[in-house]
Formats: C-alpha cells, sequence, structure tokens
C-alpha cells in the first residue's frame, strides 16, 4: 500500500516525534510503500529529519507561505496526482486542510 505521511514541518516537537515514530515504524513492513511530504520549509536547525528510516526520495518539502499560496497548492496538487496514494496521513491545521482537500 502506498501511503503519504504529511506534516507542516520536521521541526523539533510533540507532534513531528509521533509523526516520525510512526512513520519509522511503518517502514519496517515491506507491504508499505512510506512517503513523506513537509508542507513548510524546515527553518530551525534542530529537526528529526536525519531521524526518518526512508529514503531521502520518499521525503517531499513543499514551501507554502499561508493558505493561500497558490503556487504551493498546485505543487501539492501535481505532486499527489502524479503518485497517487493508497491514503494519506496528515498533522497540524495546514498539512490537515491542503492535504485532505487535494487528495480525493
Amino acid at each position: 500500500m502506498k501511503v503519504l505521511f504529511a506534516i507542516n514541518s520536521l521541526a523539533v516537537g510533540g507532534a513531528e516525534r509521533v509523526f516520525v515514530n510512526q512513520v519509522n515504524e511503518l517502514v519496517k513492513d515491506p507491504d508499505w510503500e512510506v512517503w513523506v511530504l513537509t508542507t513548510v520549509a524546515d527553518q530551525a536547525k534542530k529537526n528529526f529529519r536525519q531521524e526518518l528510516a526512508i529514503p531521502s526520495d520518499r521525503i517531499i518539502q513543499l514551501s507554502f507561505r499561508k493558505v493561500l499560496d497558490f503556487a504551493g497548492w498546485r505543487q501539492a496538487y501535481c505532486f499527489l496526482k502524479k503518485e497517487r496514494f493508497d491514503a494519506a496521513v496528515t498533522y497540524l491545521f495546514l498539512t490537515n486542510f491542503v492535504i485532505r482537500i487535494l487528495a480525493k
């Protein structure tokens, strides 16, 4: 099953820690093709990106500046339509809003 995990960023925080733990557990099962998408560029020096146990070509970073960032919406739409995920798991408001609308 091809599944997308999406979150605002991988900056150090509680939701981000849970996110990384869940991704790393699913990656262990060969039946799951796990992808990670972040909607906001990581500005923090400390982040969880290096702890992800998936290939770097399956980690996608968008650069949303705000909810009405039309270039970000288009980039997300094109990516989701190209990859055709079976499921999407989202965290935090911006990412929930964007991915749930586009992942139909």
